[in-house]
């Protein structure tokens, strides 16, 4: 089948629009004057067929100009979309479509939605390359030191105590965490995150975590204060116990000794967790980005060694999972707070 460009074809659909408006108008004015007159061919000369004759060709003449305007209009856009579509295809994925000289509505709707495709898959692909670096950084160090142990047994330098071994699992559950962590937030991106809720008592769930927890926080020179009200709310017990743990375990590791406040209640139909420490804070302008993975808040907070800045991006992936929302903000008592808010029913 042969192909032609949509400025080839609105040429010639012009073209035959305006000639056949032409015949039409001839018919139309030999029917008036039999009709009018009973004589035609005697009203007509030479000069009236020669005047007919130049007036249809500045009639195709207009039509076609007007006609290369509007394929302009048209064709600059579509010109620059196909070839910034080309461009990403090849890996340029900073091209962008214009739109033209001449505005279009839908040509401007049209360019305006592929650039926010493009946008948004440029953004995608920086994040999975972050992503990636980030990854290989993050299970090069456990892995290193797992395979620098192994090889010691191996060449008889470390002898396979109940010490060594012991350090063994530990980095061994690292490394397990962590690959949890990476599929609970790859699934919650795809939105592939499945939740068995079920109607859980969240007071007796976070007391016994509480309790769990308690010799870790006392180690540290820190005291976990429950303010827990008796509150159920129709949740993923699982992972909504995974959620609390990460917060705790963020106090754990990054608060100032001295008070974590974890309490429970309702508030405005909804149910609050709300995790809170004496400090030592985080800057305003970071408190949103430390949900983001692998983010580690550049503050007072001291950084701790062996975590993957993974824990707050689950808390948040499980929380919008369940229709939710997870905030960060400043604590009453001097450091910062954090609150998931879930639908108790």
């Amino acid at each position: 089948m042969k192909k032609h460009s949509i400025r080839y074809r609105l040429f010639f659909l012009s073209a035959k629009v305006t000639v056949i408006g032409m015949i039409i108008s001839f018919i139309v004015c030999y029917l008036y004057s039999w009709i009018a007159n009973g004589a035609v061919f005697e009203t007509f000369n030479f000069s009236d067929y020669l005047n007919a004759l130049i007036s249809t060709f500045l009639a195709i003449t207009v039509a076609l100009g007007l006609s290369l305007r509007f394929t302009s209009g048209m064709i600059t856009p579509i010109a620059s979309i196909i070839e910034s579509a080309r461009k990403i295809a090849e890996g340029e994925l900073s091209a962008r479509a214009s739109r033209g000289k001449y505005r279009i509505t839908e040509m401007d709707h049209l360019v305006s939605d592929f650039n926010l495709m493009a946008e948004k898959l440029d953004h995608m692909s920086r994040e999975m390359k972050v992503w990636n670096a980030a990854i290989a950084h993050e299970l090069r160090t456990p892995v290193t030191v797992l395979r620098s142990h192994l090889q010691g047994i191996h060449d008889g330098i470390i002898q396979p105590d109940s010490t060594s071994i012991a350090g063994l699992i530990k980095h061994t559950d690292s490394l397990t965490h962590m690959i949890e962590d990476l599929r609970v937030i790859s699934l919650a991106d795809t939105g592939q995150l499945r939740l068995f809720r079920e109607f859980v008592d969240l007071k007796v769930e976070m007391r016994t975590l509480l309790s769990t927890l308690a010799p870790q926080f006392a180690e540290k020179g820190k005291v976990l204060v429950q303010q827990l009200e008796d509150v159920s709310c129709y949740v993923d017990a699982h992972r909504i116990k995974q959620g609390i743990l990460a917060l705790l375990h963020n106090a754990l590791d990054y608060s100032s000794q001295g008070k974590v406040v974890v309490s429970c209640r309702e508030q405005a139909g909804n149910v609050e967790i709300v995790v809170e420490d004496e400090g030592p804070g985080i800057a305003p302008e970071e408190r949103e980005k430390i949900f983001d993975a692998f983010y580690r808040a550049d503050s007072e907070r001291p950084s701790h060694v062996g975590a993957s800045g993974l824990g707050l991006s689950v808390v948040r992936a499980i929380v919008l999972a369940h229709g939710g929302e997870v905030r960060c903000e400043p604590s009453a008592l001097g450091g910062i707070s954090f609150c998931m808010t879930l639908q108790a029913g």
